[in-house]
This record gives structure tokens, sequence and C-alpha cells, in this order.
């Protein structure tokens, strides 16, 4: 241990912090309902897995390592976004680019430059990486053949120690954003 304090101590969803064992599916053999080709109900259930902006009043705010900025219209109270949910957001968007026929390009949806398109979606993918290095799952993966015995996937069966997405989302929802805020120049999400 490096003596730092745990990840997250200082973050203001802390308390709500509690692990239990899942075990994914494979995505091949099973699919989850973030799967397969556009449709309303694969974006409901997107739209549904993250947010955006939270409030937390000044005396959370004061201990977090960055400061933040008050929200107009909703004095004592500041605006913090939970990792998670960012990188559930930058998901979202690189999933979109598979499926460019339905969603268009990020330029389109966001009204934006090619150059900042890119930037943005260079800028998920290093978020990702950054994400899951510091999460650095090492649950083992098994493998298993497919029926035609030639070709391999992970069996998805294997127990995954994870936080409670669950109790982490409530409390995001305990604490999302009363007032509306759009701060000028903010499209998409905080840097």
């Amino acid at each position: 241990m490096s003596g730092l304090p745990p990840s997250g101590s200082l973050a203001p969803a802390q308390d709500v912090v509690r692990y239990k064992e899942t075990i994914f599916g494979n995505g091949f053999d099973e699919r989850s309902t973030f799967q397969g080709p556009p449709s309303p109900a694969v974006d409901h259930a997107w739209m549904k897995s993250y947010s955006f902006l939270n409030r937390v009043p000044e005396s959370q705010a004061k201990l977090l390592p960055d400061p933040t900025v008050e929200i107009k219209g909703d004095p004592g109270h500041y605006v913090v976004t939970l990792e998670i949910f960012h990188s559930l957001h930058c998901l979202d968007e690189l999933r979109k680019l598979v499926w460019p026929g339905h969603y268009g390009s990020f330029m389109e949806r966001y009204n934006v430059s090619e150059d900042t398109a890119v930037e943005h979606q260079d800028h998920c993918v290093e978020a990702l990486r950054e994400a899951l290095l510091c999460g650095s799952d090492i649950t083992t993966h098994s493998w298993k053949y497919r029926p035609d015995g030639l070709h391999i996937v992970t069996s998805g069966m294997a127990k995954h120690s994870c936080r409670d997405f669950d109790a982490v989302k409530q409390w995001a929802v305990d604490h999302d954003m009363k007032v509306p805020w759009q701060p000028v120049g903010l499209q998409v999400h905080f840097e």
C-alpha cells in the first residue's frame, strides 16, 4: 500500500459504497439490455444508467481535492459528477459510433466541428482506459468452446466483486440538480 487513502475517500458518495458479487454475462450467448441494434428500449436503458450533474452542499464541496463551482440559482450547493457516470456517458457515445446510420456522427448530434468531435471521442477512449486501469478488475476469465468446437468465447461465469451500482445511482438520484443549469460552452460533460 502506498499510504494513499482508499479510493474515493473524499468522494461525497463514499458513504453509500458497498460491494456485491456479480456474474457478468459473456455478451455473446447472453445479451444484456444495453446490447444490440438501436431501439427505444436500448436507448432508454442507456439514458437511465447515467446522470451527468449532481449537487453537494458547500461542506462537502470544501472536502473535494479539486475545487468546483457553485450552482447559480441554488446557493450553498456545488456541482459534481461521479466518474462512473462520466464513464458511462463516454461508453454510450462510443456505442453510438457502432451505429452511425441510426445516430449520425458526433458532429451532427452535438453540432460541433470535426476537430471537436475527434477530440471528444479521443478523450472518451482515454477516460475509459484510465477508469479500467483504476479499477484493475483481476477476476479470472475462463473460456469455453462454441458449439462448432472451433471457436472459443469467455464463459461469463466468474464472480466479480463489484461496487453496488444501484446504491451509487440512488445517491446520484438523491443529489440530482434541482435547478436547470447549462453553463456557456458546456455541451456534453465536464473535463
